[in-house]
């Protein structure tokens, strides 16, 4: 129950970060996604929140979500800083 809780707030806020869209629109966990690329929750939520990364794990995040988050909208969310 508490996934769907989750979810359902992030959908509420309207994340900017493209992994939180992600996230959110397939209805997936930080662990969840963590999982999916191999890497931490913690370190996952430090992405999102506009932490750096190296190159390996954007593509890591690119395979985890079948493409649907590109190189691209990381490397600009970076940018931003987009948390």
């Amino acid at each position: 129950m508490t996934n769907v809780c989750n979810v359902q707030t992030m959908r509420r806020m309207k994340p900017t970060h493209p992994l939180t869209r992600y996230r959110a629109q397939h209805g997936l966990t930080l662990t969840a996604l963590a999982e999916r690329a191999s890497l931490s929750k913690g370190y996952l939520s430090s992405i999102e929140s506009g932490e750096s990364f190296s190159i390996d794990t954007a593509e890591a995040l690119v395979l985890a979500t079948g493409g649907k988050v590109t190189l691209e909208e990381l490397a600009a969310a970076r940018r931003k800083g987009a948390a």
